[in-house]
């Protein structure tokens, strides 16, 4: 088996306690914290899966206007344009990259 970091442990740990918090009744999120996990979780697993411009300054936690300068600097990604569409999109796996780097 491949070794893990230890933060992926730490994440595996938490999630095995939500989880079983979940099955027996005792979780006590409210639907906002829910709904907020729930599209976290969801854009982390699917990275392959294109964004729009507001749900990658969401993702990425950086206002829509620096999101906008750091493309133009070259810091984050151009955004891909898909055939008919004339709004940009992104892949997490894309902004990753470029995250790790600022």
């Amino acid at each position: 088996m491949a070794e893990i970091s230890k933060e992926l442990e730490a994440i595996d740990s938490l999630l095995m306690e939500f989880h079983d918090r979940i099955q027996s009744g005792r979780c006590f999120s409210t639907k906002l914290q829910n709904q907020q996990m729930l599209s976290f979780l969801h854009m982390i697993a699917n990275k392959d899966e294109g964004m729009s411009f507001s749900e990658a300054c969401s993702y990425t936690r950086i206002p829509s206007s620096t999101f906008r300068r750091l493309v133009k600097e070259g810091k984050l990604p151009e955004g891909k344009k898909r055939k008919g569409f004339t709004e940009k999109f992104w892949y997490a796996k894309d902004l990753d990259e470029y995250i790790d780097k600022l």
